[in-house]
């Protein structure tokens, strides 16, 4: 008899060992990354004065994270408008559950009323759209995050830009912007052909 409590309580072990060696083998544990646009969708009623960036705004919004150049390279309007970017070439980045969406804004208006805000899609489709943020007269980083959807791949994300100069004078500006998100599994039970065990008694 102790023998075969023996021998199962060996089985049981080797097959939970065996599921979470699969696991970990499968899919990589979640993880965060930042990415920056590289390339542009559409823009609507934005400009740059920088001759590098006409006909490629996105690239004013490049910045190294953390090296934001401010006013050296920035898409502004005078009104409202708007600018989607696209996120390409990154490799390994799937099953995004997470995103948080950046971007660094300032008004020359001198007042409050100006706006900022941003939304993702997910292959063309949303997939979230933030609260409208106030701007303020110097560079600041405004923040939009968004949990619990799956997404197979970050290359499928973009980001629109929605900006709106209110108090009719002065610019609004945006000089960088970025996606953290997060991927990967939180657990054994989200990745895919691995089965979850209950043990009773």
């Amino acid at each position: 008899m102790v023998k075969s409590k023996f021998a199962l309580t060996v089985g049981v072990t080797l097959i939970v060992f065996a599921a979470a060696s699969y696991a970990s083998s499968s899919n990589p544990p979640q993880a965060t990354i930042s990415v920056v646009p590289t390339y542009g969708v559409s823009a609507n009623n934005v400009l740059s004065r920088q001759s590098s960036c006409t006909n490629n705004l996105w690239s004013c919004l490049n910045d190294a994270i953390g090296k934001q150049d401010g006013d050296t390279t920035y898409v502004y309007t005078t009104g409202s408008g708007n600018h989607t970017i696209g996120f390409s070439g990154y490799t390994g980045v799937t099953s995004i559950t997470g995103a948080t969406l950046h971007v660094i804004a300032k008004t020359t208006s001198g007042t409050s009323n100006d706006t900022i805000r941003m939304s993702f899609f997910n292959n063309g489709s949303p997939a979230g759209t933030g609260a409208l943020k106030t701007l303020d007269g110097n560079y600041t980083e405004y923040t939009s995050d968004f949990t619990n959807s799956i997404i197979s791949d970050v290359n499928n994300i973009t980001m629109k830009i929605e900006v709106a100069n209110n108090s009719g004078t002065g610019e609004v500006r945006y000089t960088a912007a970025w996606i953290e998100v997060s991927y990967g599994y939180r657990d054994v039970s989200q990745r895919p052909g691995v089965a979850a065990f209950r043990f009773h008694g």
